[in-house]
């Protein structure tokens, strides 16, 4: 539609960081859980390059919460953001960094919460594990026992900076893989796990070597093989 002189324009909305931008509720992002967990969603996935175990890096350091708070949400279709494919090396740099920015900001809003509750600043607060103490450094509430917990069912602004690298705790250093126990253990699920009723496999019969051409071939022997439906 074209702009006419005189017509009101709508403000151009700013542009987020990474896949914050196309994805920007913080709610899609992160949530606080009662029971003194946090949920972590990306619409990334898990192909054996360690991404969940690295995301889970990032969002730990910047909540100030353990590892082992997080529970993870990966590539679920309708729960987690559309972050289209998994490919490229992108997954750090565009879920990671909305998991910073969205993180951040969450944190902010929860030691806000935190300091209208504890009558203080909200910058007077330090944070251990989602525990939240004062300048004395007494335990004073948590993340999850706030009496006015902030709702995160609210676009994400982007204007709370990210830690500096000379904070980070977890980014940077090793831990125990996510996808590990489930591959030693056989629990995890593979597309070639998948069975349909009535599912046939497909098989492509390669050239022993580049650029061999295909002479002949017996097709009453590979039919007559066990369980060959068609060739």
């Amino acid at each position: 539609m074209p702009v006419l002189p005189g017509m009101a324009q709508a403000p151009a909305r700013p542009v987020l960081p990474g896949a914050l931008n196309n994805n920007r509720m913080l709610d899609g992002w992160l949530r606080i859980n009662p029971n003194g967990t946090v949920t972590m969603c990306t619409g990334k996935v898990e192909i054996g390059q360690g991404i969940l175990t690295a995301l889970s890096q990032i969002v730990a350091d910047e909540l100030d919460v353990g590892v082992q708070r997080l529970v993870v949400i990966s590539g679920h279709t309708g729960v987690t953001p559309n972050e289209g494919m998994t490919a490229g090396s992108l997954s750090i740099q565009d879920s990671g960094t909305a998991l910073r920015f969205a993180c951040a900001e969450a944190r902010s809003l929860l030691l806000e919460a935190a300091a209208l509750q504890l009558q203080t600043q909200a910058y007077s607060l330090t944070v251990r594990d989602g525990n939240i103490f004062t300048a004395d450094g007494i335990q004073r509430t948590s993340y999850w026992s706030l009496t006015n917990t902030p709702s995160l069912q609210r676009e994400a602004s982007a204007k709370v900076a990210p830690k500096p690298s000379s904070q980070h705790k977890l980014i940077g250093s090793s831990l125990p893989r996510r996808d590990i126990p489930g591959k030693v253990t056989g629990a995890e699920a593979y597309v070639q796990d998948m069975r349909l009723p009535d599912m046939l496999y497909g098989r492509v019969v390669r050239p022993p070597a580049p650029r061999a051409k295909l002479i002949s071939v017996d097709l009453a022997a590979v039919r007559a093989m066990p369980g060959v439906q068609t060739v």
